[in-house]
């Protein structure tokens, strides 16, 4: 019987083994590193504006985004949300400075309006030409009052106005 001897082939098929288990290893490696990557530089951002952006709808408009400088729609996505909340508290800014206005402008009126009627119910007003007096000023002051309403009212319109704007 002839006998050929299969060391060499033996020796061989371990060494493709181990050069098959080592790449498959490098490469479960680098696909991990890529899903970690992904996560990191993907979804947490994500998950981040989520939260935020669930923040403003509840009211908290104060809230700003930590932005990962990598240049990935993520970033863009998040300077963008931050644009966002900026213009929206400076919207709430203006809005509060023009009831505090609004409501100056409402106040002085009234409070001409009440003085006249308290001089009058207090029997000061003694003479007709003071009453006429009283009466045009009451006057004058309800037309006052009555185009600040009237120009909320066109404010409002204008509001609910929709704008197209175009880039």
């Amino acid at each position: 019987i002839l006998a050929v001897s299969t060391e060499n082939m033996d020796r061989t098929i371990a060494d493709l083994t181990r050069i098959n288990v080592t790449l498959i290893l490098v490469i479960l490696a680098l696909l991990g590193l890529m899903l970690w990557w992904t996560i990191v530089l993907g979804a947490n951002p994500i998950r981040k504006m989520t939260e935020a952006a669930s923040a403003i709808a509840l009211g908290d408009a104060d809230g700003h985004i930590e932005i990962n400088r990598a240049s990935t729609e993520s970033t863009r996505l998040a300077e963008a949300l931050n644009e966002m909340v900026d213009a929206l508290r400076l919207s709430e800014q203006r809005i509060k400075r023009f009831v505090a206005d609004a409501s100056h402008e409402l106040r002085t009126p009234l409070t001409t309006l009440r003085g006249y009627s308290d001089l009058y119910e207090s029997g000061t007003l003694r003479s007709d030409a003071d009453v006429a007096d009283a009466m045009r000023r009451i006057r004058s002051e309800a037309d006052r009052m009555n185009n600040i309403i009237n120009d909320l009212l066109v404010l409002r319109t204008a509001d609910e106005t929709k704008t197209v704007l175009t880039p």
